[in-house]
């Protein structure tokens, strides 16, 4: 495929979405992840693919891709920095107590210290006390980003919304005695979705 001139639309936002299964080509990749460029004549394609590797890039026409699926990537991080997109199925764990620390000292040729850095475990501790144990759904309206919950306090539908920002720290990480996961996405895990919205 050969395109003249293409521009960026938005710089700065990463989509996700699935290709059609109808298509005349076979399609191996499960999730294309890239930004949306547009050509002189309104046409759109995702850019998958890193640009420090040029022959790994391919441009996916937005035509070819399952519209329903499309998500944006979101500022927040998994515990182990996995990206969290729209769509996504996530558990957030809350936590009284404190994770062990390890601190990483490393040191120059000439003997000075060039890095600390305190890495904290990943797991909940043995003798920690559970003040919050959800799973709900990750949703982007309007560029915002909020974390749908099953809520058995609720009388209607028994679904709670919450900011997803209130469990992150300024940088994005979670926040301090909090462990969050992606455990599927709405697309691939729809029993999953179902069962944690309307239990």
């Amino acid at each position: 495929m050969i395109m003249k001139r293409l521009s960026l639309v938005y710089p700065v936002i990463t989509y996700r979405a699935k290709m059609k299964r109808n298509l005349g080509y076979v399609v191996n990749e499960d999730w294309i992840i890239g930004q949306l460029y547009t050509d002189t004549v309104g046409n759109k394609y995702l850019l998958a693919g890193t640009p420090e590797n040029e022959d790994q890039q391919r441009f996916y026409e937005v035509t070819n891709l399952r519209q329903e699926t499309v998500g944006i990537l979101s500022p927040f991080k998994t515990n182990h920095e996995s990206a969290i997109f729209d769509g996504d199925i996530i558990s957030i764990t809350a936590y009284n107590g404190t994770r062990d620390e390890t601190v990483r000292i490393e040191t120059g040729l000439d003997g000075e210290t060039v890095m600390t850095e305190i890495e904290r475990d990943k797991a909940i501790p043995e003798d920690a006390e559970i003040t919050f144990s959800k799973s709900g759904i990750v949703k982007n309206y309007n560029g915002n980003y909020f974390f749908e919950f099953s809520d058995s306090e609720k009388v209607s539908l028994g679904a709670a919304v919450v900011p997803l920002y209130q469990f992150f720290s300024p940088d994005f990480v979670p926040l301090d005695n909090h462990i969050i996961e992606v455990i599927g996405n709405i697309y691939d895990n729809p029993q999953l979705a179902q069962k944690i919205l309307y239990r």
